[in-house]
């Protein structure tokens, strides 16, 4: 018996469903991303794009999502800017590792995995040391038995995928077929298999390597395991989203793993309204009506805290000396703040309200008590009505050793 009811069971094992679904949409968003920024938002005309598109729907990630991801992609909406890096290392007893990630920050990503490996008995390699033993393929998973249709034989799948392009069919396990295709005719061999009517499990382009490591026992195995875990472990974090109200912020941190996610904002209704676009991913959020200076936050609980509709509406210091303090409290230490306000060219009202404007060292220094400078930028909003306004963005990591006020 685990747990102590039947609902603690079927509740835990709901939570893992959907943190596992959670780093999945989170994956497949930042691939379709990048795909649209290095080939265009056409998946038509960008193959790369259309296959992690394909991936995205077979994954029952919503369109809307999708399509907000293309954009972001593009340049057509605001959002982080990803990289794609490969690692290369060795897990134990000498497995060849490649790690490919996107990441929107190169330095910490990089000491991440290489402390990944160190804690799990494996080792960081110099480029090229790993990468020699494999090779990017195009692999589609089909399944042996499929709902709906008779089984899917060997000689059956051959004429129809070899034509189209395929190199390779293997069995993946008892209920699995596996097609190796090149790079190139991946979407080909994908389209011959839906025009025979032949259900495929998964579609993408993987390193695979051209020799294997048996390994002697099942503990040699679980080392290995250990640590690709460790490598593909989630980055859902605490976040809140300060004055999110009506934003869509709240959308992509759960789509992007995050499983421990607030929003704070003065109006309820705005809120009754994200809760309403959310549908059952509501759930999944904590909703606070409140006041950023005064709330009730619990203390060192945020991993970040996101604002870029609350700090410039207050033009007292009073204001913004609770604000800071606010932030310092709920903020956990290597957390960070990430604030957006208006610069100093920006408008001077907003909303009919007055506004404070910032440059970049000026709102550091209001943090400096608790924050470091981590990053920096200047953005040109444009709004629904066509006019630009010009933001200053600062990221600020809070310190270790500062206890909250």
């Amino acid at each position: 018996m685990s747990g102590h009811s039947k609902w603690a069971t079927i509740k835990h094992k709901k939570g893992a469903a959907d943190k596992a679904r959670g780093k999945l949409f989170a994956k497949l968003i930042r691939q379709v991303e990048v795909a649209a920024r290095e080939g265009g938002g056409d998946p038509d005309s960008n193959p790369t794009l259309r296959t992690m598109f394909q991936k995205a729907r077979e994954a029952s990630v919503p369109l809307d999502t999708i399509d907000r991801a293309i954009k972001r992609g593009t340049g057509e909406l605001e959002g982080v800017r990803y990289e794609q890096i490969a690692y290369e290392g060795y897990a134990p007893c000498g497995v060849a590792v490649i790690v490919e990630v996107l990441t929107d920050n190169r330095n910490r990503t990089g000491a991440e995995v290489r402390s990944a490996f160190s804690k799990n008995g494996g080792s960081m390699a110099e480029p090229g040391a790993v990468s020699w033993q494999f090779e990017r393929k195009g692999v589609i998973l089909v399944p042996k038995a499929p709902a709906g249709r008779g089984p899917v034989t060997e000689d059956e799948l051959m004429l129809v995928v070899l034509d189209a392009g395929a190199e390779d069919i293997a069995e993946a396990g008892e209920e699995s077929w596996q097609v190796t295709t090149p790079p190139t005719e991946l979407n080909a061999v994908r389209a011959a298999l839906d025009e025979a009517g032949i259900p495929a499990e998964s579609t993408e382009l993987s390193m695979v390597p051209t020799t294997v490591v048996a390994l002697d026992s099942e503990a040699d195995a679980k080392k290995v395991l250990r640590l690709i875990d460790a490598l593909d472990a989630p980055l859902g974090q605490p976040a809140i989203d300060v004055g999110g109200g009506r934003a869509t912020l709240v959308d992509d941190l759960l789509v992007r793993g995050f499983r421990d996610v607030s929003v704070l904002d003065l109006s309820a209704n705005a809120l009754a309204e994200a809760r309403r676009r959310l549908g059952l991913q509501a759930e999944r959020v904590r909703w606070i009506v409140g006041d950023a200076t005064r709330v009730d936050l619990p203390a060192a609980h945020y991993a970040l805290w996101h604002d870029r509709a609350v700090f410039h509406f207050l033009v007292e210091p009073e204001e913004q000396a609770r604000y800071v303090a606010a932030a310092t409290r709920a903020l956990r230490g290597g957390g960070h703040l990430v604030i957006g306000c208006f610069a100093p060219d920006g408008p001077e009202r907003c909303s009919g309200l007055p506004v404070a404007r910032h440059d970049a060292d000026g709102l550091a220094r209001l943090f400096a008590a608790a924050f470091d400078p981590v990053a920096r930028s200047r953005e040109l909003h444009r709004t629904p009505a066509g006019k630009e306004q010009a933001f200053t963005y600062v990221v600020l990591r809070r310190r270790e050793d500062d206890a909250s006020p």
